[in-house]
Order: structure tokens, then C-alpha cells, then sequence
């Protein structure tokens, strides 16, 4: 999967694109890669069926929101 944020609704017609693909191999464990920013593992704990590598995907929204609140 990948996903691209074209910057909708930037201010004074300033444009950020950002680009990330996911893989996950049908498991529950999926690794995005945010190009230079880095790789970001995301799992499920293993009483869910994950091995517990990383934070769940709804850590890391509540993670990445927190980011964006607290900025």
C-alpha cells in the first residue's frame, strides 16, 4: 500500500507531500517506510497473534496525534 499526501488545505497555497509504503505479508505485523525519515515496525501484541515488535497501529495514531496536538 502506499499513500500520498498531497498537503489539501496548506496555508497561503504552500504544498508538503509526503509518501510511505506499508508491507505486512498477511501478518500482524506491518512495517512502514517513511523514505528518509525512516522504518516504523507496527504489531499486535503476541495474545493477539503478533510477536509484540512495536506499537499497535492504534498506539501509533494516538501517538501521532498526540504529535501533531502537542506541537
Amino acid at each position: 500500500m502506499q499513500i500520498t499526501d498531497g498537503g489539501a488545505g496548506t496555508p497561503c497555497g504552500f504544498v508538503r507531500r509526503r509518501a510511505l509504503s506499508a508491507h505486512n505479508g498477511a501478518t500482524m505485523r506491518t512495517v512502514v517506510d517513511c523514505g528518509d525519515a525512516g522504518r516504523v515496525v507496527l504489531d499486535e501484541p503476541t495474545q493477539h497473534g503478533g510477536t509484540g515488535e512495536g506499537p499497535t497501529p492504534l498506539q501509533a495514531v494516538l501517538g501521532a496525534l498526540c504529535g501533531c496536538v502537542l506541537s
